[in-house]
């Protein structure tokens, strides 16, 4: 049995299992995060989600996955359950991260990091009663 489901059985919290995770260096071993984390994050029952959602850009950046990072931060599903998850401004930090490390033109993570923070106090300040501001904004602004 590896770490990681050791881990996951004795039903620790997710930072608590990452914190454990790091320590052993199993996080980074053969990409870690940047390997499997979507499978991570699109699992409500994985106690390292919220982990997986604030640092899995950081991780593709750090590994030089430029196709996976693009792909993750145009993925609706990643956007919602990470401003679900209350990073809002994270999620507009990780547009900018990508835009300056990717080495060839992004213009679309560009166009999608600037529509949010046009809206981002509104979209962080509802994100709990309005959780599709997060579509709605860049739609009632034609920035599609």
């Amino acid at each position: 049995m590896d770490l990681r489901t050791t881990l996951n059985k004795l039903n620790l919290s997710g930072v608590a299992i990452s914190a454990a995770l790091h320590a052993d260096g199993s996080l980074h071993k053969v990409g870690g995060l940047a390997k499997g984390g979507s499978r991570v994050w699109n699992d409500p029952d994985n106690s390292a989600r919220l982990y997986a959602l604030r640092y899995l850009p950081r991780h593709l950046i750090e590994s030089h996955q430029w196709g996976s990072l693009e792909k993750s931060l145009t993925d609706w599903r990643f956007l919602e359950a990470k401003a679900l998850a209350g990073l809002v401004f994270e999620l507009a930090q990780d547009f900018s991260d990508a835009v300056q490390a990717i080495p060839h033109e992004v213009r679309n993570l560009r166009l999608l990091e600037d529509v949010l923070r046009r809206d981002i106090q509104f979209v962080a300040r509802h994100v709990d009663d309005y959780p599709h501001a997060l579509f709605q904004c860049p739609w009632n602004s034609c920035w599609w």
